[in-house]
């Protein structure tokens, strides 16, 4: 059984302490498709993010030095505060986990709690790609999947959490 491919986007906060969130999606892809997706999807991220995305990998090394993905680091950024997402894998008993340092605390969870506002439009579009993927301009349909290729269904947990290694 192949197992699935890993993209990472690596982040650095105002501290410049380095992190990174991981993403498994199937294997059967061209290079070209993969690095769509991991723009794409970097880009959601980024959104949910205050830390600046310094890289994105798939097994290769990708260039961003000109990619809108790549903002500013803001004084608040922290990789210790994260979100966690963890989804249901298509096959029972499986999860998928998702974290993203320097998350927006104070903009995208609901107040007085640790628990995310899925309804945000940043965070319902990163569920969405978490859930069914996204469209790719060269053809196809690329969607995050479980370490063994299974397809994500739904969240089971969205919250923040203090976590200082990855």
């Amino acid at each position: 059984m192949a197992l699935a491919v890993t993209i990472q986007i690596d982040m650095k906060d105002a501290k410049n302490k380095s992190s990174f969130s991981r993403v498994r999606v199937p294997t059967g892809f061209s290079i070209a498709q993969y690095a769509e997706f991991a723009a794409d999807f970097g880009q959601l991220v980024s959104n949910a993010t205050t830390c600046a995305i310094t890289g994105i990998s798939i097994n290769f090394a990708l260039d961003l030095s000109s990619a809108t993905l790549v903002n500013t680091v803001t004084v608040a950024a922290d990789v210790a505060h994260k979100a966690f997402i963890q989804m249901r894998s298509a096959v029972a008993g499986f999860v998928s986990k998702f974290k993203i340092p320097t998350f927006d605390e104070d903009g995208l969870t609901l107040a007085g709690t640790e628990e995310i506002d899925t309804s945000d439009v940043f965070v319902a579009a990163l569920l969405a790609g978490l859930e069914n993927g996204y469209d790719l301009p060269t053809g196809g349909v690329m969607a995050p999947v479980d370490k063994y290729g299974n397809d994500l269904t739904t969240p089971s947990i969205t919250r923040t959490i203090f976590q200082s290694h990855a």
